[in-house]
């Protein structure tokens, strides 16, 4: 199965937020995952606020992020999918950020990989597998 996925699952993965094991078992299972070029973005952010504000220290920080940034298989540039993305924003009143992961899932035929509740629903809403 092909995999569209999002930071904080990524994250999640990699710091082993994941007590289930569910989104484990999909990230190794994947056929190939897609990630956004914002996901690069998304990723150094995260690790800036758990360095800032938890005081993870900048080693630690900088090995997770590696780590994250190793996941996917193709990273697909902002200026193929910010059309849709913004297409979808404005349909669906919610960010262009999380548009890019919809429009990413829709383009690829790959199943969201996500924890962000919201973004689950409006995956569902436009017929996206989510995992």
């Amino acid at each position: 199965m092909n995999l569209a996925l999002d930071v904080n699952a990524a994250v999640a993965f990699v710091m082993g937020q994941d007590e289930t094991h569910v989104i484990d078992k999909f990230i190794l299972n994947a056929d190939y995952i897609f990630v956004p070029e914002l996901f690069i973005f998304e990723t150094s952010n995260v690790f800036w606020k758990l360095h800032k504000l938890q005081n993870l220290s900048l080693k630690v920080c900088e090995n997770f992020m590696a780590k994250v940034l190793d996941i996917p298989d193709e990273i697909v540039s902002g200026s193929i999918l910010y059309s849709s993305a913004w297409k979808l924003a404005t349909e669906l009143h919610h960010s262009t950020y999380d548009m890019f992961y919809l429009a990413l899932a829709a383009q690829e035929s790959a199943a969201l990989l996500t924890r962000d509740k919201c973004l689950k629903e409006l995956a569902q809403k436009m017929g996206i597998k989510v995992l």
